[in-house]
């Protein structure tokens, strides 16, 4: 891995800046809890160029969370990003605001992947809900859930239920 390509951020954050507020949250819950995060245009230095400083943030992530809404279902931005993060090999994790159908761009990058439906409980819940599967995705060398702690989550997910 190159000295460009080293994790340096555990999560890159994509969202339709009509969302802003609930990237803000979710950053602000994860940096406090010690995972680092990367999001626009936060952690775009000024006269940096934006496709390249995007890039460079997803070769240097671990995984992707996808503040999925109506409006980054239509965002090409975040279908960028997507696809890079595909190509990057990165775990995405989609954080679910919206019942919309996903665009096709986007279905063909996730319709296999499991959604963390955020739509019934209070957000500041889902947000902590995220930011636990996330801390067991990124404890990974390669940023994949292991199937053992998969289970441990879904134990740990049922207590909480019960």
């Amino acid at each position: 891995m190159s000295e460009t390509n080293k994790v340096k951020h555990d999560v890159f954050i994509s969202y339709s800046t009509k969302n802003k507020n609930v990237a803000d949250a979710v950053v602000a819950d994860f940096e406090q809890n010690g995972i680092k995060c990367w999001y626009a245009p936060r952690d775009i230095l000024p006269g940096e160029e934006w496709v390249k400083a995007v890039t460079n943030a997803l070769e240097q992530s671990k995984t992707l969370v996808l503040i999925y809404t109506d409006e980054s279902n239509n965002s090409e931005q975040v279908k960028n990003e997507i696809a890079v993060a595909f190509n990057c090999g990165l775990t995405i994790v989609p954080f679910r605001l919206s019942e919309e159908q996903m665009s096709s761009e986007l279905e063909y990058y996730l319709t296999r992947v499991h959604w963390l439906d955020a739509l019934s409980k209070p957000l500041k819940k889902n947000i902590v809900a995220l930011r636990e599967y996330i801390e067991v995705i990124i404890r990974t060398p390669n940023g994949a859930l292991p199937g053992a702690d998969r289970e441990e989550l879904k134990k740990e997910k049922e207590k909480e239920r019960a």
